[in-house]
């Protein structure tokens, strides 16, 4: 039971037994019990409330307290108890004109904030600070290798886009270098490091089409470049054995498909065309590359490209990035959680919330999978979910732990 449902029940209870407490008072016949009624009736509305917010009887989940959870707001990064939600630590930007650029990235111990005046390292157990870097990029998931971080000055489309990469131990910068030579804005993808190479995607606006570049990881020197025929590329991941995947936005009369390459080769092995994927989000597991978008998933052999399986999600919006667990796919999306069989795309369950609120990228850990929310959208008149969320769910059936 949401919320909303719950304090909207108490708040009933609550109006109900104010009603009964004044007949009770103008009856004297009723008055007793009456008032009786009243008072127990007012009070377990009263803790209904209460436990419906979270401020009594705080619901858990069946995991270690070592199991954290990790956001931000515009100014500050948090880590929460997954057992219950409650805060572990929080950490705020020195500087109170800095704003957090993106979400935060928790790898090997460590969470990393992207801001406009540069990025920091924190320890993931306690928040304390271990270094603050000038150099003003932007750190995504999948973004840090062989101790160091790449990333590019910006995820929107802008003339003075830079690459940079970083020292992982000291937040030392390593190399800066421009996205494009030309003036015109350029739409650039994330960085992914692989084989000693950071690969990224560009398109500068309205050219005919983009383009997959390869820095040295060391130096940032351009090694190579290949056209591709298609829109931008918004997406890349990297296999275990090397091989870089990526997906491309519709855009400009420019199909969008998904696309294997081997950076060693220089070679494309595949690609695949796409419906109109808005914001593509790909994953790499057991031999299977998984698309997410809000209106579909679709499930590719790694291999040949070949589409395995294909699921309407119902939504018209992006989906968070996904996570494969013991053959089960858990993504999130505008409206709904979904949880899917891995093997053919069916749905085991899905947990579905007001269409304004938007689930993010999944945690799942000793047989529960976390959520946490945003709201989007026009906000409701009236909605007591109104902003961040965090959902716990039981990983097999999408039993409700709790939601704070």
């Amino acid at each position: 039971m949401n919320t909303v449902l719950i304090v909207g029940l108490a708040t009933l209870g609550v109006v109900v037994s104010l009603v009964l407490g004044l007949v009770a008072l103008r009856n004297q016949r009723v008055r007793l019990v009456g008032s009786i009624v009243a008072i127990v009736l007012a009070a377990t509305s009263a803790l209904a409330a209460l436990w419906g917010m979270g401020i009594l009887f705080r619901a858990t989940a069946p995991v270690p307290d070592d199991v954290l959870l990790f956001g931000n707001t515009s100014h500050s990064v948090f880590a929460l108890k997954a057992s219950d939600a409650t805060t572990r630590w929080s950490f705020s930007l020195l500087n109170p004109n800095s704003v957090i650029s993106g979400p935060s990235v928790m790898q090997d111990g460590f969470v990393y904030a992207s801001t406009d005046s540069g990025v920091y390292a924190l320890a993931a157990n306690d928040g304390h600070q271990l270094w603050h870097s000038p150099t003003a990029i932007i750190v995504q998931a999948g973004s840090i290798g062989n101790g160091v971080i790449s990333g590019s000055s910006s995820i929107a489309i802008e003339s003075t886009n830079q690459f940079a990469a970083i020292n992982v131990s000291n937040g030392q910068q390593l190399w800066q270098v421009p996205a494009s030579m030309a003036s015109e804005p350029v739409i650039v993808s994330n960085l992914v490091p692989v084989s000693g190479l950071v690969l990224v995607g560009t398109e500068q606006v309205g050219a005919e089409h983009s383009e997959m570049l390869a820095l040295d990881q060391a130096s940032g020197h351009q090694m190579w470049k290949i056209p591709l025929t298609a829109g931008p590329v918004l997406w890349l991941t990297a296999g275990s054995d090397g091989t870089v995947y990526g997906a491309t936005q519709r855009f400009g009369g420019q199909p969008s498909i998904a696309f294997a390459l081997n950076p060693l080769t220089r070679t494309l092995l595949w690609q695949h065309p796409l419906s109109d994927f808005p914001q593509p989000i790909l994953t790499i597991n057991e031999g299977t590359l998984y698309v997410g978008t809000g209106p579909s998933m679709v499930a590719l052999d790694a291999g040949s490209g070949n589409e395995i399986w294909h699921v309407d999600l119902g939504h018209n919006t992006g989906t968070s990035s996904i996570v494969i667990d013991q053959g089960v796919v858990y993504v999130g999306a505008i409206g709904a959680f979904y949880v899917l069989r891995a093997s053919n795309g069916s749905l085991i369950w899905k947990h579905t919330d007001n269409d304004n609120v938007g689930f993010g990228t999944p945690l799942v850990s000793h047989g529960v999978v976390f959520s946490q929310t945003r709201q989007v959208g026009p906000t409701p008149f009236f909605s007591l979910d109104t902003g961040h969320h965090v959902y716990a769910f039981r990983a097999s059936d999408g039993q409700q732990y709790y939601c704070y």
